[in-house]
C-alpha cells in the first residue's frame, strides 16, 4: 500500500469514530414538582451521567456519549423513572406523566418514533384486549414499519429483540405499568453507583 492510500484510510476511520460519538441534549420534567435532586442515565450495565431537577423541571443538562445508547434515568436509590430514553444527536425531551401515569420521550428521531410506537401499541393493546390473536397481529402491524426504519441503529435493535418478545411470545400479558413506567423496577448495581456518587 503506498503512503497515500494509508492515510486516505486512516483519515476515513477517524471521520467515522467521530460521527459516531454522540452529543444530546435532556430538558423537560418529571411530573413531580416536589422533587429537587439528582438524577442518573443508567445504560443497563452502569451510570454514565447525571442531571439536575428542581421542582421537578429537568434543568438543561448536554452530555457525550461515544455512541448511542437505550437508557433510563434512574434515581438515587436505583428506582427507574423514566425509561427506554434513546441517546442520540439532539434535544431529547422528557414529558413527566400527564395523568400521573405515563412518561413519553421525544425530540430526536429515535425517541420520537419510539413515543408514536408506544401510543399506537397501547391503544390496540386496549382495543382488541378481548382478541389476542388480532391483537398480536395488529401489535406485529404496528412494530415492522419502526423496525424496518431503524434497522441499523438501537432502536430497531431494541424492538426486535426486547418489543417482539413482550408482545408475541408472551402473548400481550405486557401492561402499561410493567412497561412504561418501570416504577417498581430497580437496578441494585445503579442504586449502589447514585447514592455513592
Amino acid at each position: 500500500m503506498n503512503k497515500i492510500t494509508i492515510i486516505t484510510i486512516l483519515l476515513a476511520l477517524v471521520a467515522m469514530a467521530g460521527q459516531a460519538q454522540v452529543n444530546y441534549h435532556i430538558d423537560g420534567n418529571t411530573g413531580n414538582p416536589d422533587f429537587t435532586g439528582t438524577l442518573y442515565l443508567y445504560d443497563y450495565s452502569s451510570i454514565v451521567d447525571s442531571m439536575q431537577v428542581v421542582n421537578g423541571v429537568i434543568i438543561l443538562h448536554n452530555g457525550t456519549l461515544p455512541s448511542a445508547k437505550k437508557c433510563a434515568l434512574i434515581n438515587k436509590n436505583g428506582v427507574t423513572l423514566v425509561k427506554p430514553l434513546f441517546i442520540e444527536n439532539g434535544l431529547i425531551h422528557v414529558e413527566g406523566p400527564s395523568a400521573g401515569k405515563w412518561y413519553y420521550v421525544s425530540g430526536t428521531p429515535m425517541n420520537d418514533d419510539m413515543k408514536t410506537l408506544q401510543q399506537k401499541c397501547f391503544s390496540i393493546l386496549n382495543e382488541y384486549k378481548d382478541d389476542k390473536d388480532l391483537q398480536n397481529q395488529k401489535l406485529d402491524e404496528a412494530m415492522e414499519p419502526v423496525v424496518r426504519l431503524h434497522a441499523d441503529d438501537v432502536l430497531g435493535l431494541d424492538i426486535v429483540k426486547n418489543l417482539t418478545i413482550s408482545f408475541s411470545a408472551k402473548r400481550c400479558k405486557l401492561t402499561r405499568k410493567s412497561w412504561h413506567s418501570g416504577k417498581h423496577t430497580r437496578f441494585n448495581s445503579a442504586s449502589a453507583q447514585a447514592r455513592n456518587s
